[in-house]
């Protein structure tokens, strides 16, 4: 393995420093100063999947996070203690409870990723612009190639309610998969 990157292993931990920094400073530093660490990382992507899906009800949102209904409930709660996320009665099913964000819920979600995304332009700005290219057309081959089966696809997903956007890296891997799928469901 060398300093200058060549080497599986060198690789590997590279990966798992910029998931890190991805994680931990960029999202961990952005709600502590955004909100005063009054918002974790999970409800933080609650609020982000509501933004996106206005209306969703608990189902959609435990579908969405990937977790389980209690979770989603759970989380829900929480947010609307905060006053962040309403609830309304469906007009066309009042067994079922449609949510968005309150005026709050969308200013601290739209603050959040504003300075999350202004963080990585600060992170970016430091760099030669060939390397922020290099680094674009990495991370991409990189998204492309670990995109290699329909389940890691979904869990991938940001939900980002642009499930139709051609551009999206997602979108394009789903699109490999298609025929495997249609035919896969056919023979059910």
């Amino acid at each position: 393995m060398s300093a200058d990157g060549a080497g599986s292993d060198w690789t590997q931990r590279l990966s798992e420093v910029f998931a890190r920094l991805i994680a931990e400073i960029i999202t961990a530093e952005t709600l502590r100063e955004e909100t005063g660490g009054d918002l974790s990382p999970t409800q933080l992507a609650g609020l982000r999947f509501i933004r996106c899906h206005t209306g969703c009800d608990v189902q959609e949102l435990a579908a969405g996070l990937d977790v389980s209904h209690p979770a989603a409930l759970k989380l829900l709660e929480r947010l609307a203690k905060k006053r962040l996320v309403l609830r309304r009665t469906a007009a066309r099913d009042r067994r079922r409870a449609e949510l968005t964000l309150s005026r709050a819920g969308e200013r601290m979600a739209r603050a959040v990723c504003e300075r999350q995304a202004a963080r990585v332009r600060q992170i970016l700005s430091e760099m030669p612009a060939a390397d922020v290219e290099a680094l674009g057309r990495g991370l991409r081959q990189f998204i492309m190639a670990a995109l290699d089966n329909p389940e890691i696809i979904e869990n991938a997903c940001l939900k980002c309610g642009r499930e139709h956007d051609p551009l999206c890296l997602l979108h394009q891997a789903r699109l490999r998969f298609a025929p495997e799928q249609k035919a896969a469901s056919e023979q059910r």
